[in-house]
């Protein structure tokens, strides 16, 4: 697997294509999971919306208890402007 692969849900094979594009890949893109469209592109446009703002709006709604397997952090050093782009422990 090259490029990211798209995994259709309503296919049979759904799962096992989805345990080989984790293991290989790391992530994937979905279709065939039912959402109507106009919730989909309102979730996209809210998306797009939300990361154009500037850091430090982010992190004023940034959830500010981060677990370790997200930051590499315990969950009582709370969120860190740090762990935005620190790359995570292997």
């Amino acid at each position: 697997m090259g490029l990211v692969p798209t995994i259709d849900l309503s296919s049979a094979d759904a799962p096992s294509a989805i345990d080989r594009a984790c293991r290989e890949v790391g992530f994937f893109q979905i279709v065939g999971h039912g959402v109507d469209p106009a919730v989909e592109g309102a979730a996209w446009d809210a998306a797009t919306e939300f990361f154009r703002l500037p850091l430090d709006d982010k992190m004023a709604v940034a959830i500010r208890t981060a677990t370790r397997m997200a930051t590499g952090r315990s969950p009582s050093s709370g969120w860190r402007r740090a762990a935005v782009s620190a790359p995570l422990p292997t």
